[in-house]
């Protein structure tokens, strides 16, 4: 319908000034990677090259999504294989790979004792940030994601969809150029969701943005497929294309 029309025609227009802004060029190499744990296989020779744009990888429950990104992000080594980050071995030089990396789990789980502030203070400082980059980009993310109001409040008392937004504050603390989000919106409903991606999706340019989610049999584009510039499958710890 017409809705649908002019909705399909901004998302093009969004990905195309996105793609024209992204002047600093980024790569992130897997090379025929794997991961075995005991005798299973989580991810099987994998091998793709990532750059600026939002990547979306989907899949079932363990067809070895999380299990890519925790190699993504460092949290495990390959069992065979490398990953380079602008053609340098991330594991050799970690603490600088890990200094670019943004990362939302699919579990967030903040210390519910925190109001949002104080927690974006901790991770701020955890991040060796200084406290005047801390106070600058706490304030940019908690108005970014319309969590300013909430900024005294305690984790506990917030919903679903405002914990996922103080996520996704952590992870953008540091400027990452690598963003990677472990299924952000597998809890929320579709509300909470359509502002997510709504929110987040200031913070998917001039990076490389990687996002896991469920499939679905609804032949219904999901929102995160419709940010996305890239669409991928996993499958039995493989990567495809759609």
């Amino acid at each position: 319908d017409l809705q649908e029309e002019i909705r399909n025609k901004l998302n093009r227009i969004i990905k195309k000034k996105r793609k024209i802004r992204n002047k600093e060029s980024m790569k992130l190499e897997l090379l025929h990677i794997s991961k075995q744990y005991g005798k299973k296989t989580a991810v099987e020779d994998t091998s793709l090259v990532l750059t600026n744009g939002v990547w979306r990888i989907s899949g079932n429950s363990k067809s070895g999504k999380t299990t890519l990104l925790r190699l993504i992000t460092g949290s495990v080594k390959p069992t065979e294989g490398k990953i380079l980050y602008n053609e340098r071995n991330m594991f050799e030089d970690y603490t600088q790979y890990k200094a670019v990396l943004g990362y939302l789990p699919q579990y967030f789980e903040p210390d519910h004792v925190f109001t949002v502030k104080e927690y974006l203070n901790y991770i701020s400082a955890y991040k060796g940030l200084s406290k005047k980059q801390t106070k600058r980009r706490v304030a940019e993310a908690l108005g970014a994601l319309r969590l300013w109001e909430v900024r005294d409040k305690k984790i506990a008392r917030l919903s679903k969809g405002m914990r996922q937004r103080v996520g996704m504050a952590q992870a953008v603390l540091n400027r990452p150029k690598v963003l990677v989000l472990d299924e952000p919106s597998a809890y929320l409903d579709e509300r909470e969701e359509n502002l997510f991606y709504e929110l987040a999706g200031e913070f998917f340019q001039d990076r490389i943005v990687i996002i896991t989610e469920r499939s679905s049999l609804d032949e219904t584009r999901s929102r995160c497929e419709e940010v996305a510039d890239w669409n991928l499958t996993m499958k039995n710890g493989k990567v495809g294309s759609i």
